[in-house]
């Protein structure tokens, strides 16, 4: 039975529970039902559309004399009512059976499923005032990533408390009788990972740390105590690979005590860190540290040790070796791949981003509700495919620092709907601070962090507008290359180089050539290469879009799209990246990529000439990674036919957009030849009158015209005009004023028969030139030029 329970409110109401067996109705969202052993209803938790959960009690409300029954959200209830089990009244029903205690009411269904022989069991919202008296006396088992506040809460009161040696996500439905027995065999003792071993004279107190003077005996015999910190928890010890020595860190928990909420935050940091960096970064996070006591508070943490095994920590995302398995880590610590065991994986600095790889809702729906819809539009196809290639960039050197595609196109034509599509493979397929689309409006080495956490995953940027134009090309450049800067601490050591491997989505209604030249600087080929501009509108009308799918309208599409983007998430990178780590670990992934490259070929192949132009080799090796990435994702299943995929889709909708960019770009020589061209011949334009004739300078000797800036001679020849400029004229004034290679420019020149070179006779092919002019005295000078013809302002030069 469970006890009836009244809450006099803050309010002077007065709340007291009731058992019931109304059924809730009018709210949105999934619902979750908590009975109690006679399976009446309770309370109830509704999943809203954006993620958070609404908790709400039956109570017979009295406020005077007035009296009413119904349900009121737990926030109305001042203080707190009590938090129930959820799965009481089968946890009733099943005495002798083991529990196991999942993460949330979500789980429940899918464990009870695979564990047939016990109940399943979670806790409303976190342990803290949960009543666990169900649970005492009996065998219970903890299955999950966020098990220790239950531990913590359960320790003492059972018969067993054991943690399994799996993730729920790593279990198959098959032959769940043998797993389920598997799994308690090798079962561990919990351990409470925050039993902390203090060091003498400090003590954690509810309104925080303080430190004191005392004797051996653990009496105080100073006449103060003095406040270090407000209150924080060691959650662990963390191990550290890091330049080939094991680095150790600590893991805290904290209040931000400045927002005013109960806002939590996990921050990890090594030990040999100097206090005053720790905190400098802990304040700015919200705790709060007694200036005049760092040094008691640096002593505290290097020598408290928390309890439980080390966790192994990590600083960004991707594969690892686990157990003799290839694994693929998460940034929020989840292991994905056939690992077992228990250790756990944590980051090692603030990774702002782990909370942006949830995952909800089931993989069936996300296919259902977001990938079905992408079904005939080639650019959310593209969006996908890229969405789902990161994780093979390792495999493959030609996949390396390929960059990312640019959606360009007026506002509100469906730009943000492709990056909240692709972007819900992996997370909240939003924006926002827990959202996987981020906003280009980010620093140089704010980006840099973000890239290096999300490394093997996505990156979703929308509005390149808003990002700095003074830096965004250094970002882009870096952001493709997958390095970061290289920079010094305070003491001039040295820090490591971040580095990652990505492919990202980015959206705006300007191009990066725009962006540049709004902060006075030239698009470089290399930065076009890496930031493929794909034109948005697909020409149908529906803006980004070419088939509504069943939608009224493209506004009406979009916002279906960006809804269920929001609503479920997550599930298809987790089985993308499962499917291929065990594809990795049979020693199939080569095989597999091989076949894919093969029949990608014949769709994405060029023409002779256009093999010549390695630009053209490096977008075709992009298009090829998604194609490749869209087309794994159909054969394991995740783009499939059921909902409309039929295999080589992705292959046709990339190769389409390929041949689209490259009709659009008139891509017959590469940018920088472009780039060189057009700088060397408006110079030679602008500048023809500081070229004195080679035969003197005008006029005659006693009254010549002399020309104060000269860059050199001109000659006229029978079939053209040439410019003898000089070396330093060419290299300072020309390439040095337009970010050219001078040593490129000189042999892209030579090879198109637009610079005469000499060989002296040895047989050396020489750039320079030796001519005899004469100067503005008329006498003869013997010197060495570059001589580029007049053809170079011919347009055909340009292609």
């Amino acid at each position: 039975m469970t006890r009836t329970h009244t809450v006099v409110s803050i309010t002077g109401k007065t709340y007291t529970l009731k058992a019931t067996d109304e059924q809730p109705a009018g709210c949105s969202g999934e619902q979750y039902l908590y009975r109690n052993n006679a399976s009446r209803l309770l309370a109830f938790v509704s999943v809203l559309p954006d993620g958070r959960k609404e908790t709400r009690y039956h109570c017979e409300c009295s406020d005077g004399d007035a009296v009413s029954t119904g349900w009121y959200r737990q926030e109305e209830i001042l203080p707190r009512p009590p938090r129930f089990l959820y799965g009481l009244d089968k946890l009733a029903a099943s005495q002798d059976k083991p529990v196991v205690l999942v993460d949330n009411e979500g789980l429940v269904e899918r464990a009870q499923a695979l564990f047939s022989e016990a109940v399943i069991v979670s806790l409303m919202s976190g342990a803290g005032r949960v009543n666990i008296e169900p649970l005492e006396g009996r065998e219970v088992y903890l299955l999950g990533h966020d098990i220790d506040e239950a531990g913590r809460a359960l320790t003492g009161s059972c018969a067993s408390l054991k943690v399994l040696n799996c993730f729920l996500e790593n279990l198959s439905n098959s032959n769940s009788s043998r797993v389920w027995g598997m799994l308690q065999e090798t079962a561990q003792d919990y351990v409470d990972p925050g039993a902390t071993v203090f060091k003498r004279g400090y003590e954690m107190r509810p309104d925080g740390l303080y430190y004191a003077r005392r004797n051996e005996e653990g009496e105080i015999i100073s006449e103060t105590e003095t406040p270090i910190a407000s209150p924080f928890k060691i959650l662990s010890n963390i191990e550290f690979e890091e330049s080939g020595r094991t680095v150790y860190y600590k893991r805290i928990r904290f209040l931000n005590m400045l927002s005013g909420k109960h806002d939590y935050k996990n921050y990890s940091f090594p030990l040999r860190e100097k206090a005053t960096e720790i905190v400098k970064e802990l304040a700015e996070q919200g705790m709060l540290i007694d200036s005049e006591h760092e040094k008691k508070f640096e002593s505290f943490m290097s020598t408290v040790q928390a309890g439980g095994e080390n966790a192994i920590g990590f600083k960004k995302a991707g594969w690892r070796e686990a157990s003799g398995h290839t694994v693929f880590l998460l940034p929020n610590g989840e292991v994905v791949g056939s690992a077992t065991g228990r250790r756990e994986y944590v980051p090692v600095l603030d990774m702002t981003c782990s909370d942006r790889f949830k995952q909800r809702g089931t993989l069936e729906e996300w296919r259902e509700h977001v990938a079905k819809k992408a079904v005939g539009n080639k650019r959310l196809i593209l969006a996908l495919c890229a969405a789902f290639a990161s994780p093979l960039i390792k495999f493959r050197e030609s996949f390396k620092n390929l960059g990312g595609f640019h959606f360009v196109g007026p506002s509100s034509i469906g730009k943000s709907t492709l990056l909240t599509a692709a972007a819900s493979v992996w997370g909240p397929g939003r924006g926002g601070t827990d959202g996987q689309v981020r906003s280009w409006k980010s620093t140089g080495n704010a980006f840099e962090n973000t890239a290096e956490a999300s490394s093997d995953t996505f990156l979703a940027l929308d509005e390149l507008g808003q990002a700095p134009a003074r830096t965004i090309g250094e970002t882009v450049y870096a952001l493709a290359n997958g390095v970061g800067k290289e920079r010094m601490y305070s003491d001039t050591k040295s820090r490591k180089v971040k580095e990652w491997h990505l492919m990202f989505v980015s959206s705006g209604e300007l191009t990066l050539e725009d962006m540049l030249e709004k902060a006075g600087h030239k698009i470089k080929g290399g930065q076009e290469l890496r930031f493929t501009n794909i034109v948005a509108d697909a020409g149908a009308g529906f803006g980004v879009f070419e088939k509504l799918n069943g939608a009224l309208s493209s506004k009406d599409f979009a916002e279906q799209m960006n809804a269920n983007a929001a609503k479920y998430y997550g599930t298809a990178a987790r089985c993308f990246l499962k499917r291929l780590a065990a594809d990795v670990d049979s020693g199939r992934i080569e095989e597999l990529i091989e076949r894919h490259e093969r029949e990608s070929e014949s769709f994405l192949a060029l023409t002779a000439d256009q093999i010549k132009i390695g630009q053209l080799a490096r977008i075709k090796n992009k298009f090829m990674l998604a194609a490749i990435a869209g087309e794994l994702a159909f054969e394991y299943g995740i783009l499939s036919q059921d909902i409309g995929f039929y295999k080589n889709d992705c292959l046709l909708a990339c190769r389409e957009l390929m041949f689209e960019w490259i009709e659009k770009n008139n891509v017959t020589s590469t940018s920088e030849e472009r780039q060189a061209l057009d700088a060397i011949s408006n110079y030679l334009l602008a500048n023809g009158s500081q070229f004195q004739d080679i035969k003197g300078p005008d006029g005659d000797e006693d009254n010549p015209r002399i020309i104060r800036d000269l860059n050199g001679y001109c000659e006229d020849t029978a079939t053209c005009r040439q410019y003898h400029i000089f070396t330093d004229v060419f290299k300072k004034k020309i390439c040095a004023a337009n970010s050219i290679n001078v040593d490129y420019a000189l042999k892209m020149l030579a090879d198109k028969g637009l610079l005469i070179t000499s060989s002296d006779g040895d047989n050396v092919k020489r750039f320079t030139n030796r001519i005899s002019a004469k100067n503005e005295y008329f006498e003869s000078k013997r010197m060495r030029v570059y001589t580029i013809t007049d053809k170079i302002c011919d347009p055909d030069c340009f292609g």
